[in-house]
């Protein structure tokens, strides 16, 4: 690479040919980061890659209902007194059953 103080003492010609060959080297850059930007993205889903290869790059699934409740909720009147049966104490009868 040439420094500031060099550039000084080059020719225009000389200097265009070092814009040129830059100008290359970035394309073929471009092109290298382009090449492992789409190998980066890909995944088990566009790629034939199996799903255990994906690792903890795995995209976040998507959802399985877009539905939106438009429903009342569930449960009794709103006010109404709660009565809930309670488990007894003595057991009045008890049955086996055989298994099949």
């Amino acid at each position: 690479m040439h420094t500031p103080s060099r550039l000084s003492q080059l020719s225009h010609a000389e200097k265009d040919t070092i814009i040129l060959l830059m100008q290359a080297q970035i394309l073929a850059l471009q092109a290298n980061l382009k090449t492992v930007l789409a190998r980066l993205n890909m995944y088990c889903r566009n790629s034939g890659k199996s799903p255990a290869s994906d690792g903890s790059n795995k995209p976040k699934p998507k959802p399985t209902s877009l539905r939106v409740s438009s429903e009342p909720p569930a449960g009794g009147q709103k006010g109404h007194p709660d009565s809930t049966l309670c488990q007894a104490q003595e057991v009045d009868a008890g049955v086996i059953h055989d298994t099949p």
